[in-house]
């Protein structure tokens, strides 16, 4: 996103995600997002956030605010500037990442993404060094940890 509002500071940006970790929305709106949605929202409530973003305002899904606000509550809101164990990666590694976590095998991961076995192995290698993970327990658990798999 953030090319994106240098090249057209005017542009407005809403992202609907399955993902609602704190984690994941704190670095979509520091990236340059202007809304966070829910994805399992209401059809109403995308008129409401395209509205409210085209005014000029932001918008957080309810659900993805109220879990912001009870860890912020319970004193567990990471302060701004700590960051995701998940910045290091790519959009590729990202989607890897998710599939791996979910149990999937790396014959499955390669035929969902397109991709040969090989590049899905050394994608694993780079996830594991990266995420020091060294098991697909531990890849879940971190993946529970930043909100991309509900536990």
């Amino acid at each position: 996103m953030g090319p994106l509002k240098k090249a057209s500071p005017s542009t407005r940006v809403l992202i609907a995600s399955q993902h609602e970790g704190q984690k994941f929305v704190q670095q979509a709106l520091q990236a340059g997002a202007d809304g966070y949605l829910s994805k399992d929202s209401e059809p109403e409530e995308l008129a409401v956030a395209i509205e409210a973003i085209r005014r000029g305002d932001s918008y957080l899904s309810p659900k993805v605010a109220s879990g912001i606000m009870a860890r912020v509550v319970r004193g567990e809101a990471p302060a701004p500037s700590e960051s995701s164990a998940l910045s290091v990666l790519t959009p590729r590694e990202r989607e890897v990442f998710q599939l791996l976590a979910l149990g999937k095998a790396n014959k499955e991961v390669a035929a969902q993404l397109d991709l040969s076995l090989g590049t899905v192995k050394k994608h694993r290698e780079n996830l594991q060094r990266k995420l020091d993970c060294h098991s697909a327990a531990e890849l879940a658990r971190l993946a529970i940890r930043e909100g991309l798999l509900n536990a």
